[in-house]
């Protein structure tokens, strides 16, 4: 910085203090000297265990209460799990380990899930399967960037939103983006 006559300038360089006179452009060190006391201390640690076998998500997705109150289901890990409120007992509700699920819903007869899911190679489709994880189907003709996907209230119909292109997923099957409704036993 400069001095208060404005005459030179004080900088830091190498570990010390330097002066340079703006004149004559002589450099002098500033000598100095500090006389301090410290405690070292042991720094805090934590135990982390890496890749463990299992462990506690702190962070849900898409949680949603089934309709009679008595399950939750939620995404995490990019699966889809199914939770028991009286026991506490969560279970995936498929078993692919191919892909990503999410955006799950309920039907309103809390029998039915529908679902979207992602794969880097594959793209991404609407999906929809029982409650109990058992009879599962692709709803979709083609690949897609599928979200927010939902029953009608007579489960007749899903409705989910095309999403378009960005620079994470790409722009493969991106054109006619908006929202849909298609039948739940598929179609167009």
């Amino acid at each position: 910085d400069w001095t208060p006559d404005s005459e030179t300038i004080v900088f830091w360089s190498a570990g010390k203090f330097w002066r340079v006179d703006i004149e004559s452009q002589d450099v002098t060190e500033i000598p100095f000297h500090v006389k301090a006391t410290r405690q070292v201390t042991e720094p805090l640690r934590f135990p982390v265990e890496v890749a463990p076998d299992t462990f506690e998500t702190k962070m849900l997705r898409w949680v949603e209460v089934a309709p009679d109150g008595t399950k939750v289901l939620f995404q995490t890990l990019g699966h889809i799990y199914v939770r028991d409120l009286a026991s506490g007992d969560a279970t995936r509700l498929t078993a692919h380990e191919d892909r990503f699920e999410q955006w799950p819903a309920w039907s309103r007869d809390g029998k039915r899930i529908v679902f979207t899911t992602w794969n880097d190679e594959t793209l991404g489709d609407v999906r929809i399967i029982n409650a109990d994880g058992t009879g599962e189907r692709i709803l979709t003709s083609e690949p897609g960037h599928y979200v927010e996907s939902v029953l009608s209230p007579d489960g007749e119909h899903v409705v989910y939103r095309k999403a378009g292109a960005n620079g994470l997923l790409g722009r493969l099957w991106t054109h006619d983006t908006g929202l849909y409704a298609s039948s739940s036993r598929g179609g167009e």
